[in-house]
């Protein structure tokens, strides 16, 4: 699809471009807990990601331990070595598609959005992270900071 995009000052004057945008597989990302205590020191706690949608069956085997969170200015987090998605997809909600579950550290996650914040890519209490596979975003989810 096509997203084209055309900017208009207050004196009249206008620019516009175009970008070209791909889904790949239409995912959908939930991001969990969706609010996320910067003080936090759960060192066995994760970061739970589900990704729902058809085509996940080509993330996996291989594709599933390359899946990172993407965080604004900081570090992308990698899935939890020992655990690197549930290979056997089910239909759990019986809605007609399949659905993946991955565990991401909750220490790396705050540490990337520390330095997101430091770098100023972060500036507010809510942070948009991508799920990459590659340099393909698989869907994306917000969550919401707390302790600064």
């Amino acid at each position: 699809m096509t997203i084209a995009i055309l900017a208009v000052d207050t004196l009249g004057n206008t620019s516009s471009c175009e970008i070209s945008v791909t889904v790949a597989n239409g995912a959908c990302v939930e991001i969990h807990p969706e609010t996320l205590n910067l003080k936090s020191k759960g060192k066995d706690r994760s970061i739970t990601v589900r990704v729902c949608g058809s085509g996940l069956e080509a993330l996996l085997p291989t594709e599933a331990a390359n899946l990172r969170l993407c965080v604004p200015g900081g570090s992308p987090v990698a899935s939890k070595a020992d655990f690197a998605g549930d290979d056997d997809l089910q239909d759990v909600q019986s809605a007609g598609f399949v659905e993946l579950l991955l565990k991401f550290d909750r220490q790396q996650l705050i540490a990337s959005i520390r330095a997101g914040r430091l770098s100023e890519a972060i500036t507010g209490n809510r942070v948009v992270l991508a799920l990459k596979a590659g340099d393909d975003v698989q869907g994306s989810d917000d969550m919401k900071l707390i302790g600064n």
